[in-house]
């Protein structure tokens, strides 16, 4: 079964930041799509915890005194926190959504045959009005597209 990780932290701390009705939107996106996430947040220091247990298939919140590489050190972590029926994972920003919506699907059909597979073909980054700053494309392994 494929699940999806991601860590969320933010500076502010605050309920109303951009960064949390990101990740929001986010997660109402991806678990529409079938996915099961787990999300990971951290805290800083002794500022709240702003992620409700039901806003994931699975929630754990850890804390750090440091601000600097957190992302990549709590992906390191992410393997002892999923259920054992896990065996694909995809790692995610918090701050992206799929488009399509068939794209865990043929992820998962692309990972039984691959070790590794970069989930997307074409990248858009929007502004804050929605308006498309920029788009990048690339390729999937053999050449295929997801």
């Amino acid at each position: 079964m494929l699940w999806g990780v991601t860590v969320f932290f933010d500076y502010s701390s605050s309920r109303d930041s951009l960064y949390l009705r990101n990740y929001r939107f986010f997660q109402k996106h991806i678990r529409s799509q079938g996915l099961k996430l787990l999300t990971i947040e951290v805290a800083f220091r002794k500022a709240p915890f702003l992620i409700d247990p039901g806003e994931a298939d699975k929630v754990v919140q850890l804390r750090s005194p440091d601000v600097l590489w957190q992302k990549e050190a709590v992906w390191n972590l992410a393997d002892k926190y999923l259920p054992p029926e896990c065996d694909k994972v995809v790692f995610l920003d918090c701050d992206l959504v799929y488009c399509d919506n068939e794209w865990a699907f043929q992820l998962t059909v692309l990972l039984n045959s691959y070790v590794a597979v970069q989930p997307f073909s074409r990248l858009m980054r929007l502004d804050q009005a929605g308006a498309d700053e920029f788009t990048r494309t690339g390729r999937l392994p053999g050449g295929k597209f997801l």
